[in-house]
């Protein structure tokens, strides 16, 4: 069985990740005025993920040299009341033209979406952040204990933990693009 889910962006501060028949969970995406506005999607690091549907799948750990540049950066972060640990967290490919770890909006490259808990700094570069620490934890056990495994990702070897699709719920919103400086 799949996990099916849906995020929508609504320009608050949260916006709700609802997962069918699991509950309705408090996260966010992108950061400062761009936190969960669809419409700043392009806006490279500090805007949302772009809407669309996006397969759950394990998270890329990259070679060696990253995955020891990443623990180095979790240890960091474990005397916070809010320790990351990157080895937990799932990323979020978008269904596009290839699946990867990376898409295109308005020109754009974006990439490296996950899903997780919300860290130390409070911030999303364009994931979607589960608020609090003990959500996430229950979606990753359900995620893991119910669904690996029950579906690939289209075109891919890859298996999906399931699915979820990201939604414009403030359709007349405008981005206003930051000035580049001379």
């Amino acid at each position: 069985m799949a996990i099916n889910g849906k995020f929508i962006l609504t320009g608050e501060k949260f916006s709700p990740l609802m997962l069918h028949g699991f509950g309705n969970f408090m996260a966010f995406s992108g950061d400062g005025v761009y936190r969960n506005r669809a419409a700043c999607a392009s806006i490279p690091e500090r805007g949302p993920l772009p809407t669309g549907k996006y397969h759950i799948v394990k998270r890329p750990t990259g070679g060696h040299g990253t995955v020891l540049k990443t623990l180095a950066l979790d240890l960091l972060t474990w005397w916070s009341s809010a320790p990351t640990i990157h080895a937990e967290w799932f990323a979020l490919y978008r269904e596009d033209q290839i699946m990867n770890d990376y898409t295109f909006i308005d020109n754009v490259r974006r990439g490296n979406f996950r899903l997780h808990p919300i860290g130390p700094a409070g911030i999303s570069l364009g994931c979607i952040t589960l608020q609090y620490r003990s959500d996430f934890l229950y979606i990753r056990q359900l995620l893991t204990t119910y669904t690996y495994g029950n579906q690939k990702v289209p075109g891919t070897n890859l298996e999906s933990y399931g699915v979820i699709e990201v939604i414009d719920g403030v359709s007349q919103d405008v981005c206003l693009q930051p000035k580049k400086r001379h």
